[in-house]
């Protein structure tokens, strides 16, 4: 076998918000939140819980009891939820969701989130994530009800995480002094890009392409862009036009442009791997292009690869 050296990268070190900031340094892709507040948390003002899951399953006694614990826990985070919901009703299946979000919407001025129990997998949450993000843009967080039924601090804590992100909050950040000069020294942004294909077997569905944007300097938040194109198509065919749209919101969100994209690329297998860069390498350029003829930022493409045939080993069975 061939010998090649490798190392642990170090970890970033990340920071947090309140009046003590506390940085942390992760320990194996694992830290503790305890203690800590979100580096921009969010008020919660008006906000509705819609329960899919039937009374006898999850009674009006949890439901209490899981909004007491979830504002408990989002106040320690920084993320105060104020008062009681605006609505907390029963729902009874799929064809409800619209007219009820839509019930929310016109009748709660301001509304910011709704909480939706789910009684388990169920094809309400596809339906609760079409409605609340596509049609009338309304921030939706899934909860099964055996999680209200018996909370945990770790759930709670892991709603909190996403709510706060869904609002425009911000969780933690880089630590500011200890980012690396060489990538951050001038405004940068980072793309995430990936298509998903229908099951195997299945010749009729389209394929979803997803292009996600950091848009500020930490980097924390993201904007995201998606389109569908041909079935089983590896190539994103839309790839310049929706790098355009998040090169676009992320001068909105900085009044910079990024003077370098790191694009980390995912899904490509080896045997199309040539073409998919040649193709998209051009478009990410084109997009720059189309938006000021003179602008040509550095791009750095990333292919990420998990299905391949290199096996490592690490030599010392006591660094595994």
């Amino acid at each position: 076998m061939t010998e090649v050296p490798g190392r642990v990268l170090t970890a970033p070190k990340i920071q947090y918000g309140g009046r003590t900031k506390v940085i942390v340094t992760p320990n194996q892709g694992v830290w503790d939140m305890r203690g800590k507040q979100f580096h921009t948390g969010i008020e919660i003002r008006t906000w509705a819980i819609a329960c899919f899951a039937p009374q006898r399953n999850c009674n009006e006694a949890s439901l209490r009891t899981f909004t007491q614990q979830l504002q408990r826990i989002s106040n320690d985070a920084g993320m105060p939820i104020v008062g009681q919901p605006c609505f907390c009703k029963y729902a009874t299946g799929i064809e409800q969701v619209e007219p009820m979000f839509k019930f929310l919407k016109t009748t709660y001025n301001g509304l910011q989130l709704i909480v939706v129990v789910l009684p388990g997998k169920t094809p309400v949450y596809a339906e609760v994530k079409r409605v609340g993000d596509t049609l009338i843009g309304l921030a939706t967080q899934c909860v099964q009800a055996k999680n209200v039924n018996k909370t945990t601090p770790q759930t709670l804590s892991n709603l909190c995480l996403k709510i706060n992100v869904k609002l425009g909050g911000v969780n933690n950040i880089l630590v500011p002094s200890v980012r690396p000069i060489s990538v951050f020294r001038e405004p940068v942004i980072f793309i995430g890009a990936d298509v998903t294909h229908p099951p195997a077997g299945d010749r009729s569905k389209p394929s979803i392409a997803a292009v996600v944007g950091s848009m500020d300097a930490h980097p924390s938040r993201y904007a995201a862009t998606v389109r569908i194109q041909m079935h089983r198509h590896e190539v994103i065919a839309e790839l310049s036009t929706m790098v355009r749209e998040l090169l676009i919101q992320f001068y909105k969100s900085t009044r910079f442009k990024p003077a370098r994209i790191i694009l980390y690329r995912d899904g490509v297998s080896e045997g199309q791997f040539s073409h998919v860069l040649a193709h998209e390498l051009m478009a990410v350029r084109e997009a720059c292009v189309r938006l000021e003829a003179s602008y040509q930022p550095g791009i750095t493409f990333i292919v990420v690869q998990k299905r391949h045939h290199t096996r490592l080993f690490c030599s010392d069975k006591k660094e595994q």
